[in-house]
């Protein structure tokens, strides 16, 4: 990565308790500094058995 290149990372959770509440996507982007996107992607994350609550939408 270049110094004139920003990366931007996301996460998104069921809520705010570290304790019970899980991260279900992930994404990030690569820009450079004058807001040109290079890459993009994303990703949701479901573990075997987890159900994403109607809650955290």
């Amino acid at each position: 990565m270049r110094p004139n290149h920003i990366f931007i990372f996301d996460t998104e959770t069921t809520g705010t308790d570290v304790h019970k509440d899980r991260v279900v996507e992930i994404a990030w982007l690569l820009a450079t500094a004058a807001g040109e996107i290079i890459l993009e992607d994303s990703r949701f994350i479901k573990p075997d058995g987890f159900t994403i609550p109607d809650s955290a939408v």
